[in-house]
């Protein structure tokens, strides 16, 4: 699958310094170079990511880092921001780069610890921005995979048409279903392109022309990907610490998704904009739909080192059978299904709710309700990191602690002990919950006679069929 990486890392080995990077250097007095055959072509809006053995200061950054455009040696507008106690210092440019030209990045040796210590020597090298251009007219394609790459690079470029020169030209191979191979390996190119169609003149070679429709302007939707890049960065920055296991970063993602993000309605009322469809929907304008939420989540997950898919298909919403998006895994060699969406389920009173219904499930849980080609992706048969046995405490919206239970004695014990706390608001999980078992009203009668408790008891109820548990409420008016 193709990842989109939001920075890169710079390294080499001296006391306090940067950590590797293939990139062509221009060659300067006293700086360290790096020399490689050819620039490192990067996106407009490329974040670099400088991860140091000792933690540095902004203040100390933005005096000592800048990068130049090499034609005029002109000083780039940046910001900067950091994480791991200064030990790592992201540079953006406060505009996109200008497309097709070369920059050189320059970190000074004034560049100083926060113990006081400088780097031994300053270092500098040159990168260079990929050109946007409308059209594309590509050289001569003379195999399937140089035409999925061209074809690849001009959607990732929003370009509007691309002319290919294809020898020996067989139209059961060069046609626009490479576009659906191209969406299902990059799928945050599914929210914003709309559609293709396609010319031949049949020729020696033959010459192909396919033009493209997006759901917003290439300016536009180049500043949004820099945008959500930018959000990315962010967001794992604040909220990844080293000292995470993969399942972890993973549940905090899942949960700053669902927080931070609603559902948009507009889409029953047919005036829902296109956004809603992205990563940018959900992770600048706080709402979207699934696919916007599968992306969001996938890139979140890749950007803090998380093998991940996003999955296309199908779910069932109690009435028929919808378009759907959601992601997949790979925790410790095994895959696992995550729904961050269907955790962030639209109430009827509108409040937010977090779940973790879809929280690591397996091919056969996930299949009671979604359905997908699975011949497209890994089978799914992990349960160690599902959310039930990963013993972390939920919470209601109250802000209560849900209690797990397993068997009548503890569903028993749970609502007396909290009842003599005190407690007039219960929040129980009831795992393999059976109605005859449990005898919710019977059970609450007969303690709320050993308890002494009075007044009235309003019970709601919602069922976990995912998991087979059920998610009951019990308040003592």
């Amino acid at each position: 699958m193709r990842v989109k990486k939001c920075f890169l890392v710079i390294t080499t080995v001296v006391l306090f310094s940067l950590i590797s990077i293939s990139t062509h250097v221009k060659a300067a007095v006293n700086y360290k170079i790096w020399n490689t055959s050819d620039k490192e072509i990067v996106e407009p809006t490329k974040v670099w990511n400088i991860k140091f053995t000792k933690g540095t200061t902004i203040q100390s950054s933005k005096k000592s880092i800048a990068v130049y455009k090499e034609e005029n040696n002109e000083k780039v507008d940046l910001e900067f921001t950091s994480s791991d106690g200064g030990k790592i210092i992201n540079i953006s440019p406060s505009k996109p780069y200008e497309s097709g030209k070369s920059y050189t990045l320059v970190v000074e040796d004034s560049l100083e610890a926060e113990d006081g210590e400088k780097i031994k020597q300053p270092i500098k090298f040159s990168f260079k921005i990929q050109p946007v251009q409308s059209t594309n007219e590509q050289g001569t394609i003379s195999s399937y995979s140089e035409y999925y790459d061209a074809v690849k690079n001009t959607l990732s470029n929003y370009e509007s048409s691309i002319t290919l020169f294809i020898e020996n030209y067989d139209k059961s191979m060069y046609n626009l279903e490479v576009i659906d191979e191209i969406l299902l390996k990059n799928p945050n190119l599914r929210g914003v392109y709309e559609g293709a169609s396609a010319t031949i003149l049949y020729s020696d070679p033959a010459k192909l022309v396919i033009k493209f429709s997006y759901a917003d302007s290439r300016e536009n939707l180049i500043n949004k990907e820099r945008v959500v890049e930018e959000k990315v960065t962010e967001i794992v920055n604040n909220l990844i610490k080293p000292e995470m296991k993969d399942y972890e970063k993973e549940l905090v993602l899942h949960d700053y998704l669902v927080n931070n993000a609603t559902y948009d309605k507009r889409l029953y009322s047919g005036n829902m904009p296109e956004d809603s469809y992205t990563a940018y929907g959900v992770l600048i304008n706080s709402t979207g739909v699934c696919q916007g939420y599968a992306e969001a989540m996938n890139r979140l997950l890749l950007a803090s080192g998380i093998e991940s898919l996003m999955i296309v298909g199908d779910a069932y919403d109690g009435d028929k059978w919808i378009g759907h998006a959601w992601n997949m895994v790979k925790l410790d060699g095994e895959y696992y299904h995550v729904d961050s969406t269907w955790d962030d389920p639209v109430t009827s009173d509108g409040s937010n709710k977090l779940v973790h219904s879809y929280f690591n499930i397996t091919d056969e849980q996930m299949s009671k309700d979604h359905r997908w080609n699975r011949e497209d992706y890994p089978d799914a048969n992990g349960t160690i990191y599902n959310f039930n046995n990963l013993n972390i405490e939920e919470k209601d919206s109250k802000g209560n602690t849900i209690i797990v239970v397993n068997n009548y004695d503890e569903f028993y014990n749970a609502i007396k002990g909290e009842l003599e706390k005190g407690n007039n608001s219960i929040s129980l999980k009831v795992l393999d919950y059976n109605e005859t078992t449990y005898d919710l009203r019977g059970t609450l009668q007969k303690i709320s006679n050993e308890t002494a408790t009075y007044g009235t008891f309003s019970i709601s109820m919602s069922t976990d069929e995912i998991n087979n548990a059920e998610y009951i409420r019990i308040t003592v008016n």
